[in-house]
């Protein structure tokens, strides 16, 4: 459509005539130009109640209908484009496209689309070098960036589209905003309140938007009131007002021109048969076991109880290698990794601190600072800032932001900052070590586009907890996170392959015990100080500590669920008149810090903020890795999977539950409609997901 090779009839119809009928679509307006259908197949539900039938019969008459049915549906187009020109008035003129400007270059096909397959071919070459699975996983990596941004794109033209009500209909989007009052000062910009009509809506505080009609940025959502239904978008002074009635949604893909870049210069390096440089991405692709001076490959790493001595020495003696450090929930990965930071920094190393999202660099710097402190090191440290966003500047008594990449000295002995900075050229191979914080969610192309940095690479994090979000459709292995793709099905790093930390010093063994056995193969132990902290009850119907399953019984509900807000909401209420003893200190009245409410969907985080006290912690499982508080309480939300809004991998995914339940030190709390137990598996995978709940209720229940 983009390339106007077709038009949208549903928009014609709408915007043109006005019929007798209740709706527009194609079955509706078959009643003006066409016979009735009288196939056993007539509605799209239809189709779909067929084709499952198909799959448990395997009857080929069952699939020759749904044929029938979308042959009819081409017959029906066409004769709705020829109905439509009977009923346009004589006289009016055809629409022209407008001509573009001759460039002088094909426009079907783009530059980066010729430069993809002149590699392509110096890639496909057969050699006897042994590189062949490496030239095949360079090739899948590039255009990640391309192909990962493309429904990105195709959601955002799409919406240019649609009518506001359809907006309103999108949880993407909030539609119908309407300008009401004068702009607020806030420091260099102004804030704009508008109302908005009730819909559910995954936009969220903090997030970028644009007019869904223009495509312009309109600046980022200040507040939002659901119960009001007012949204406040703040803008810089010096841009011109948002419109005074618009539709939000969200903003573009992010440019990503230097991590292509950097992953089409490692693509030059191997094509040259260079052996000198990049040779950490190269064992990453090529999935070696990592290089160390001293160390025979395929044996233990870890061979004595002093396992932060021992991985610092095993990062030190790195040659030109990388590292896996696996962190499970509450083992300290960022005290560690900090640690090991600062003492490598002591020697002399130049450090590169990198992850997805500038809070968890933050996170990081912050230990890193702590402990210099303590030790009374001094150290040169830069972040890469980006301007005008406020939340990616930070300052410590050692680290300064910078704006530019050529502001650095290069003599630094630490920066900090995104895939998009470590890409630069600037950087390349400028650093001894590469610390990826949060590895889980990077994906293998930005690890390859960062490593261009430095000579080694660790990479710390855990590929049991979130994983890196993928859109876009790629070859092989490309759409894996970094820690899947090395690990592929194992639950825990092989000693031979990496580092294990194995004691969490968050859950309390009732509620650890589970989240070893389920996700980590019984490897993770809890930390013996885990059982000084205690949750005192009186009067509630709750246990103290360990994993606990309420039942929720309730129809329909896909997003939101009310039932389940009503439960939620009188457990706070109960649970802010009990006490929460800490080690050696007295016992004290829970507050709001101590309790934190996960769901998996943006639209009942919205509706549970509008019913809890303003101050409470509410948020899907992204907001919270990495946090913990004695209470946790879980909302699923969904009756049963009828009603599920994506995939039974999502809301059943392993790695989902195993965040939202570890986050508690004490008490996790689950509240769930039972009918979700009952799921008509398709495969062994699914059945896995189910089981693992199916063994939380059953450890609830003893």
């Amino acid at each position: 459509m983009r390339q106007k090779k077709f038009v949208d009839l549903y928009k014609v119809v709408r915007e043109s005539i006005r019929t007798s009928e209740p709706g527009y679509s194609i079955k509706n307006l078959e009643t003006f130009y066409m016979e009735k259908r009288d196939n056993a197949v007539a509605t799209a539900m239809d189709s779909i109640v067929v084709y499952n039938q198909w799959r448990e019969s395997g009857d080929d008459a069952l699939l020759q209908e749904i044929a029938d049915y979308n042959e009819i549906d081409c017959i029906s187009t066409a004769r709705l484009r020829d109905w439509l020109i009977t009923l346009r008035p004589e006289g009016v003129e055809w629409f022209k496209c407008q001509e573009q400007e001759d460039t002088g270059t094909p426009s079907a096909r783009k530059d980066w689309e010729i430069e993809y397959e002149k590699y392509h071919a110096l890639l496909n070459v057969d050699t006897d070098d042994g590189n062949t699975p490496l030239r095949q996983r360079i090739l899948d990596l590039l255009e990640f960036h391309n192909r990962e941004a493309k429904p990105q794109y195709w959601a955002m033209f799409e919406r240019q589209d649609k009518f506001e009500d359809e907006l309103i209909d999108d949880t993407d989007c909030i539609g119908g905003l309407i300008r009401f009052g004068e702009p607020e000062e806030e420091k260099s910009s102004f804030v704009y309140s508008y109302h908005f009509p009730a819909q559910e809506y995954k936009v969220k505080v903090g997030d970028g938007v644009i007019d869904t009609s223009t495509l312009d940025s309109v600046g980022t959502v200040f507040a939002i009131d659901e119960d009001e239904g007012v949204v406040k978008l703040k803008r810089g002074k010096k841009q011109a007002p948002p419109p005074d009635r618009f539709s939000i949604g969200p903003g573009r893909p992010l440019d990503a021109t230097s991590m292509r870049a950097a992953i089409y210069n490692v693509a030059d390096n191997i094509i040259e048969g260079n052996t000198h440089s990049y040779q950490a991405i190269k064992e990453i692709l090529n999935k070696s076991l990592p290089r160390i001076r001293g160390k025979t490959a395929g044996s233990s790493l870890i061979t004595s109880t002093d396992l932060q001595k021992e991985t610092l020495e095993i990062i030190n003696n790195l040659d030109n290698s990388y590292l896996f450090i696996q962190g499970p929930p509450g083992a300290g990965k960022t005290y560690t990794s900090s640690h090991i930071i600062v003492e490598l920094m002591r020697r002399g190393k130049k450090i590169g601190v990198a992850a997805n999202a500038h809070k968890a660099i933050h996170n990081l710097l912050d230990k890193i600072e702590a402990v210099a402190k303590e030790q009374g090191f001094q150290f040169a440290g830069a972040k890469k800032a980006s301007k005008g966003s406020v939340e990616s500047y930070y300052e410590g008594r050692c680290i300064k932001s910078i704006e530019k990449t050529e502001a650095l000295t290069l003599n630094e002995n630490l920066v900090a900052g995104t895939a998009w900075f470590f890409s630069n050229d600037y950087l390349k191979e400028q650093l001894d070590y590469l610390f990826i914080d949060e590895a889980g969610q990077v994906a293998v192309a930005n690890v390859v586009a960062m490593g261009i940095a430095a000579k080694n690479i660790i990479l710390i994090g855990d590929q049991m907890q979130l994983g890196q979000p993928i859109q876009g459709t790629h070859p092989g292995e490309a759409g894996l996170s970094i820690l899947d793709f090395l690990l592929g099905d194992h639950a825990t790093i092989p000693p031979e392959q990496g580092v294990f930390l194995d004691n969490t010093r968050r859950m309390r063994p009732s509620v650890c015990q589970f989240i070893s056995n389920a996700f980590y193969e019984g490897r993770l132990n809890a930390h013996e100080s885990t059982s000084n902290r205690s949750l005192l009850f009186n009067g509630i119907a709750l246990p103290e500590e360990g994993i606990h399953v309420i039942d929720a019984n309730h129809e329909g509900c896909s997003q939101k669920s009310i039932e389940e807000g009503v439960i939620i909401k009188h457990l706070y209420k109960e649970l802010l008149k009990q006490q929460f003893k800490e080690d050696g200190k007295e016992p004290r009245t829970i507050t709001f810090k101590d309790i934190l409410v996960v769901t998996p969907y943006n639209v009942q985080v919205n509706y549970l903020r509008s019913i809890l006290p303003e101050g409470a912690q509410v948020g899907t499982v992204d907001k919270f890795q990495g946090q913990e508080a004695p209470i946790v309480l879980v909302s699923m939300v969904t009756s049963s999977v009828e009603d599920l809004p994506r995939n039974i991998e999502f809301l059943y995914s392993k790695n989902r539950l195993n965040v939202a339940i570890s986050r508690a030190q004490c008490l996790s709390v689950i509240v769930v409609n039972p009918n979700l137990m009952e799921v008509p598996c398709k495969t062994v995978q699914q059945m896995k997901l189910v089981n693992t709940f199916c063994w939380l209720t059953g450890i609830s229940s003893n």
